[in-house]
């Protein structure tokens, strides 16, 4: 799978498990490899200082045998403002609902969603 993350800095953590070499894991962050096999864990911090501030990642896998795992985790931060979103919505009625509809407020930010 491949795609691309804009954020001015990210933090990769990895924990593996029983990985052959014949299965190694192919993680890049643009075009710079950061594979891994065995048993071990696996973290870098990659930032940029101006634009594009853009990082591609592509991670790939063929699984050789059943007791091999894995999980990456992949922390990214952006400090460029984004714009505050605010939704309202009225709530789906039920068949007990009072007479008043209560409304449901959204607000999200850079750094994901709040509930007031």
């Amino acid at each position: 799978d491949a795609f691309i993350i804009s954020a001015n800095s990210l933090d990769i953590n990895a924990v593996y498990d029983k990985v052959t070499q014949d299965e190694t894991v192919h993680l890049q962050v643009d075009k710079i490899p950061l594979d891994f096999f065995g048993t071990d864990t696996l973290t870098r911090q990659l930032k940029f200082e101006e634009a594009p501030f853009q990082f591609a990642i592509a991670i790939q896998w063929d699984r050789k045998t059943t007791a091999a795992s894995w999980a990456v985790q992949l922390d990214f931060v952006t400090t460029s403002p984004v714009a505050e979103v605010t939704t309202t919505s009225a709530a789906i009625p039920t068949r007990s609902s009072a007479s008043t509809t209560p409304k449901i407020e959204i607000t999200t930010t850079s750094s994901g969603f709040s509930l007031p």
